[in-house]
């Protein structure tokens, strides 16, 4: 009966060390998610950064609804870098919150959303109902972005004045917060 209570208490010993084992096994895991978000943060952030100041460049745009061309001349506004509807999980969000934005501050009128890669005029009807967006969705043809502008991720929304990148937001498909900060300095 004694060796019985030994192996049991064995057994107890080896159980609780496993459970404390993959607790911190867990703890770990979760340190590392969250060392993770903020490196992906920061490494969003450093390359938005790397946009600001530059002059977008004034290229022909086609508005996917009835290929009119249009130059993207913008005064004060915005333009959205796209590169597939299914692409980004994040790309109707933030189409709708550009929306928002322009319903608030109506004096921002120069506002496009381009296609850069992978264009499907279907594809890109549905994305502007789906987003309920006042401004067009566009495509670009024969014009060359240079490199700086097409790198990825995207999307990518610039906030423009005078052709001048003003701020820009490389959205975070799964953190909202981020483009929440981004509308806030746009707003003031």
């Amino acid at each position: 009966m004694r060796k019985y209570y030994i192996w049991l208490i064995i057994i107890l010993l080896l159980l609780l060390g496993l459970t404390f084992f993959n607790l911190y096994r867990l703890d770990n895991k979760k340190i590392k998610k969250i060392n993770y978000s903020r490196e992906r943060e920061t490494n969003y952030l450093k390359l938005a950064e790397k946009f600001n100041g530059l002059e977008f460049p004034v290229i022909k745009i086609y508005n996917a609804i009835n290929d009119n061309v249009i130059e993207t001349k913008i005064k004060k506004g915005f333009i959205v870098l796209l590169s597939n509807s299914g692409c980004n999980p994040c790309q109707i969000r933030e189409l709708k919150n550009i929306e928002e934005f322009l319903r608030v501050y109506n004096k921002v009128k120069d506002t496009y959303a381009i296609y850069v890669d992978n264009y499907n005029r279907i594809d890109a009807l549905r994305l502007k109902k789906l987003s309920a967006i006042s401004f067009p969705i566009c495509y670009f043809s024969n014009d060359i972005l240079s490199e700086n502008f097409l790198t990825k991720p995207f999307p990518k929304i610039f906030f423009i004045e005078n052709q001048k990148i003003i701020s820009t937001l490389i959205p975070i498909p799964d953190k909202v917060s981020f483009s929440e900060d981004f509308d806030r300095k746009i707003r003031n």
